[in-house]
């Protein structure tokens, strides 16, 4: 089993979303193109309520995807909803829709 595949396996057991977190990191850093983790760590800085985070690992997680991963626009889509910050995000959301058939299930 590769590290990637093990990081990703621990943060998903993890008990805590905070405990979660540092696994990601590590996962990133040892993978910087794992686009998919960047949009968990997004997701679980979202449940953290830690919008600011979330939002900054969700577009890390775009950018490196080439505006391809899908699973990272719906949940900027679920922050932005949820965080009154519609408006902002409705241009993501409109690209993720643009790109639907371009867009990527996830390759880990």
């Amino acid at each position: 089993m590769t590290t990637c595949k093990r990081v990703s396996r621990s943060c998903t057991r993890s008990p805590t979303l905070a405990g979660s977190l540092p696994l990601f990191e590590r996962a990133v850093k040892e993978y910087p193109d794992y686009y998919e983790a960047y949009a968990q760590m997004g997701m679980a800085y979202m449940n953290l309520k830690d919008s600011v985070n979330s939002e900054q690992a969700l577009r890390k997680s775009i950018e490196i995807s080439k505006e391809r991963y899908a699973d990272a626009y719906a949940i900027l889509a679920l922050l932005c909803s949820s965080d009154a910050r519609y408006n902002r995000c409705r241009r993501s959301r409109a690209q993720g829709h643009r790109n639907r058939s371009q867009l990527l299930a996830g390759r880990f």
